[in-house]
């Protein structure tokens, strides 16, 4: 029994660390893109500026309507209306399987993907792309994307999840994997409808990440600390 705790407690606190490496990763990540954009372009270095036009053009270019079509379906998936769908659905789950722990996690993973993006983007004060590049009506403010960051949150919520609870290799990698595509396509689509410069995306998905990891990090810091 002493030997399986010990264990169980290396195991909490590796995963503590991972979390915290990943935290920090993703902060560094959200703070070089912001810096790009907002310090580096009004100095006159404007790498992220022309990142922001090159990748634009290539989307032009790219657009079809049947792409059109797809992409349009693809960005609902980042939406506050499916976010909350998938949301509720997750919290009924967990409440039926009794993971209390799990769910307090989650509720505190959504809340910020519903507040945190909105702060952000009044902090940042960005306009969005020009009006005849978009093809959806969008009025608020640009960086970071709201719908990459939620999707980030969520969806990397459901990663860790699974990592937790599933037990075979082959189930783990299909539902990183298609949680991971999810959040890529995501991004992508905001990127080719127009309704975001890539660097809003990469933004969203780098603060996005960051949150669930560091909430998924005090999670577990906590409970290293109980036992």
């Amino acid at each position: 029994m002493q030997r399986a705790a010990h264990r169980l407690l290396g195991l909490v606190r590796t995963r503590t660390a991972v979390f915290l490496i990943l935290t920090i990763l993703a902060l560094l990540a959200f703070e070089e893109v912001a810096d790009d954009v907002f310090q580096d372009v009004p100095a006159g270095d404007l790498e992220a500026l022309d990142l922001d036009r090159s990748v634009a053009a290539w989307m032009r270019a790219a657009r079809s309507p049947r792409l059109t079509q797809s992409m349009t379906d693809i960005t609902a998936l980042g939406s506050v209306s499916v976010l909350v769908a998938v949301f509720v659905g997750v919290v009924g789950i967990l409440l039926l399987r009794r993971d209390g722990r799990s769910l307090l996690n989650f509720l505190v993973v959504g809340a910020g993907a519903l507040f945190i993006p909105r702060v952000l983007k009044i902090v940042f004060d960005r306009p969005r792309p020009d009006f005849a590049e978009r093809l959806v009506w969008v009025t608020d403010l640009s960086f970071p994307s709201g719908h990459a960051f939620g999707a980030a949150a969520i969806y990397a919520f459901l990663v860790i999840y699974a990592f937790t609870h599933l037990r075979g290799a082959l189930e783990r990698t299909f539902a990183a994997g298609f949680a991971m595509a999810l959040i890529v396509l995501v991004g992508f689509s905001r990127i080719y409808l127009g309704a975001h410069h890539t660097t809003d995306v990469l933004g969203g998905l780098a603060a996005g990440l960051a949150w669930t990891f560091a909430v998924a990090f005090l999670f577990e810091w906590s409970a290293a600390r109980r036992r």
